[in-house]
């Protein structure tokens, strides 16, 4: 065993030089005339002091020789002094022996020790012998007290080595004792019964779950399972914890009766849950019943469009056929099938057949009858629809028309941006006129039309935002728009950018790193960039709150978009998943969300969720911070694999509610998406403008740039000697045509002696080609007017 012993041989440096003296003294009046030369009590006591120190180790004794001890005019004294400090030494050395030593050992030891005290027994018996064989008796003490000390280590090494064989044999023993307990715990009959029996209830409670999270179980009664389901795991829970402690010995003592109770619990959860699904099954054929009839119905209603449109275009492709038995047939029979789609009563498959091979049988009979075709009359409009004359001059009439109002829409669009501008706005006339040209320049920069920027701008102008802000920011929409799939109108890339912005503090400088990231992440990932700003514009706020970066925000929408393929639920559920993280019930009912499956408290839902997770998914991280919905998202997903089913679908259901159960599960168990998704987004720096250099380049692009040059033309020269020369060329074309007119006796005169001429050919047919005369007078007043 180990014990300390420390001797300390303490000199004061300022007596150092008297010791010699003194010791001298002493012996001198003991001995007469001896006179000490060579001893050094300092030397002797140092040197016994640091042997000792050095070899004795782990004994502690202070022993302390000071040269003042004692009758400094006496040896005996400093003996007897010595002795009474040896004392120390004799009471460890009891306390070794004591400690358990093996009999050899001991002996060993006693000799030694006994060997210690004769010397300074001789001491003592001589205190006048001269100094010389003083010092030699001092020398043999510490040969013994080394001695003594060699063997005492000994000693104690081989207690520590059989301490160690000790603990290995016991640990072999505990661990071998453990196995054999696992094996009778799986083999005990009681245990396979429980074991049996979870897996039923767990069987019960997936598919319960199943047709309540299809809306086809009642509410009510699937709470009240959940109820009795969460109090049979609280026993399941206490059962396996008496298993874990107690092994066999519970399992064959009081948990069996606990196991009993338990499987009378469940067999009656079972009872329960299996008529609820029964109800949903039965509602659920009813369903799948009602959809393949619909469908059926809708394939029907769609065979009834397609025959009634094969007819109506054969009867107006052959106008032979107007006015005859079988035309009139054809009609007969368009307007009854128009009645039954019309009025709701859809036809038989038999009546269908019918229609289709009476059809058949009509077209035959007219094909028979040399009745399909057109008629001469309208071979006569058609010949005259190519006639070139009038042609001519309605061509070049309908182009200036055309650039009229082409410059004066885009003229009428701008004023209209730049009015909704000045509403948000109040600044000077000549600070609009100088954004008027930046908003032009702007434009053409990014491929974008005039109006567009100066909406833009408006947009975020009403937000607060300075001009100068406001236009850096439309810079940003307008790109987004160019490079986000999807996004045809500008408000819509606008209220992406402010909702995200707004959540994230984003300032208006760093506008455009919000489009890079949703550039960069639609162009690698399983969901485009207008699909990360509609998840984000529905869920920002929410998530900001709830302590996530954009990166990450970023990052969750795409993991979840990954299965869900649907940015607007991704984005609800997200905003619910943040919600129902922090048991948010007032803010959730204020966004209009529902709050029946969240939990009433934070602690209540910390402590289902550590429960849930074996105590390893904590959603906060202390007593008063939560973590975020990322980082709970991601130790849920490193221990998803190791969660029973049934605890996974509880978490489900306590973390993002019962309809967003589906798109909380993908998004955990596709986490590793979500965390590259939210490292490409940190990374993308430039990725927007330089996408944008791309579409610049494009057709589409330049088509853009070409479109803003026209806008900025048309604003700067409506009022200019061009446009009027346009309008001028115009009423010139106007004129010519009045004159022409007039030379003839006019169009209508023209038409009536066509028309004349061609009465007998067909009256329906002199009709149309009257009415087609009257619209071309009607559409010439109407290019004049416009022009005017």
């Amino acid at each position: 065993m180990a014990f300390d012993a420390k001797i300390k041989l303490v000199v004061d440096k300022s007596s150092r030089t008297s010791l010699k003296k003194e010791i001298d003294e002493t012996l001198k009046s003991i001995n007469g005339n001896v006179v000490i030369k060579s001893f050094d009590g300092s030397k002797a006591a140092a040197k016994l002091k640091a042997d000792i120190e050095q070899k004795l180790n782990g004994i502690s004794i202070d022993v302390k020789i000071n040269q003042k001890i004692g009758n400094k005019n006496s040896t005996a004294g400093i003996m007897s002094s010595l002795k009474s400090q040896i004392k120390s030494l004799e009471q460890s050395h009891t306390k070794l022996l004591n400690s358990g030593v093996k009999d050899g050992d001991a002996k060993e030891l006693e000799a030694l020790y006994a060997q210690i005290n004769n010397s300074i027994d001789k001491i003592n018996k001589n205190q006048s012998i001269g100094t010389v064989q003083q010092k030699k008796i001092v020398q043999e003490i510490d040969k013994e007290v080394l001695a003594y000390n060699r063997k005492t280590n000994a000693v104690i090494e081989n207690a520590k080595k059989e301490k160690a064989a000790a603990e290995e044999l016991r640990v072999s023993r505990e661990k071998v004792q453990q196995q054999a307990n696992q094996k009778a715990v799986a083999n005990n009959p009681e245990n396979k019964v429980f074991q049996q029996e979870l897996k039923n209830l767990d069987k019960s409670y997936n598919a319960l779950g199943s047709y309540a999270s299809k809306n086809l179980v009642d509410d009510s009664k699937y709470n009240a399972t959940i109820d009795k389901y969460k109090e049979i795991i609280k026993l399941a829970d206490k059962i396996n914890e008496g298993i874990n402690k107690n092994g066999v010995n519970y399992l064959n003592g009081k948990g069996k009766g606990e196991i009993d109770t338990i499987t009378s619990k469940i067999k009656a959860y079972e009872t329960e849950a299996n008529s609820i699904i029964q109800t949903g099954k039965a509602a659920e054929s009813a369903a799948k019943a009602k959809s393949q009839a619909a469908t059926q119905e809708t394939l029907s209603l769609k065979r009834e469009i397609s025959l009634l449109d094969q007819m109506s275009k054969y009867y107006e492709k052959n106008s032979k056929l107007q006015g005859t038995s079988i035309g009139n047939k054809l009609q007969g029979m368009i307007g009854e099938i128009e009645n039954s789609v019309v009025s709701g009563k859809k036809l038989s498959t038999n009546e269908l057949n019918k229609y289709t091979s009476l059809f058949a049988q009509l077209k035959m009979s007219a094909r028979q009858a040399g009745l399909e075709g057109k008629t001469m009359s309208e071979r006569f409009r058609d010949g005259l629809e190519k006639f070139g004359g009038w042609s001519v001059v309605t061509t070049v009439l309908t182009k200036v028309v055309h650039v009229i109002k082409d410059v004066t829409n885009n003229v009428v669009e701008l004023d209209s941006a730049m009015t909704e501008l000045k509403k948000v706005t109040d600044l000077t006339d000549n600070t609009y006129s100088q954004f008027m040209n930046t908003a032009a320049q702007q434009a053409k920069e990014v491929g974008a039309t005039v109006s567009d920027t100066i909406n833009a701008t408006a947009d975020f102008a009403r937000l607060g935002y300075t001009l100068d802000e406001s236009t850096q920011l439309s810079k940003a929409a307008l790109v987004y728009k160019n490079v986000g799939d999807g996004i045809d109108d500008i408000s819509e890339a606008s209220e992406s950018i402010i909702s995200t912005m707004k959540a994230f503090d984003v300032e208006a400088d760093k506008s455009m790193s919000i489009i890079d990231k949703f550039n960069e992440v639609g162009n690698n990932y399983a969901i485009s960039s207008q699909g990360v700003g509609v998840a984000l514009q529905k869920s920002a706020a929410a998530l900001a709150e709830g302590g996530n970066s954009l990166d990450e925000s970023i990052g969750l929408a795409t993991g979840m978009n990954s299965v869900v393929q649907n940015p607007e639920v991704v984005g609800t559920a997200l905003k619910s998943l943040s919600m129902y993280l922090r048991a948010a019930k007032v803010e959730a009912e204020d966004a209009g969300e529902s709050t029946e499956d969240m939990a009433n408290s934070v602690s209540e839902l910390r402590s289902d969720i550590l429960a849930l997770t074996n105590q390893k998914v904590d959603i906060m991280a202390d007593d008063t911070t939560f973590k975020s919905t990322y980082q709970i998202v991601k130790e849920l997903s490193k221990e998803w694999d190791n969660i029973t089913d049934i605890n996974k679908a509880t978490i489900l259901k306590e973390i993002g509610g019962k309809r967003n159960a589906n798109a909380v599960s993908a998004l955990i168990t596709n986490f590793k998406d979500a965390e590259k998704a939210a490292t490409t987004a940190a990374e993308s720096s430039g990725s927007a403008l330089k996408e944008n250099e791309k579409y610049l380049d494009s057709i589409q692009g330049k088509m853009d740039q070409l479109k803003a040059t026209f806008e900025d033309l048309s604003r700067k020269a409506l009022n200019s000697e061009f446009i009027k020369g346009i309008v001028d060329s115009g009423s010139s074309l106007l004129n010519i045509l009045d004159k022409i007119t007039e030379t003839i006796g006019g169009l209508p005169a023209v038409a009536t002696a066509a028309m004349v001429a061609i009465q007998a050919m067909s009256k329906n047919s002199v009709g149309e080609l009257n009415n087609q005369f009257r619209n071309l007078i009607t559409l010439r007043y109407e290019y004049a007017h416009e022009a005017a």
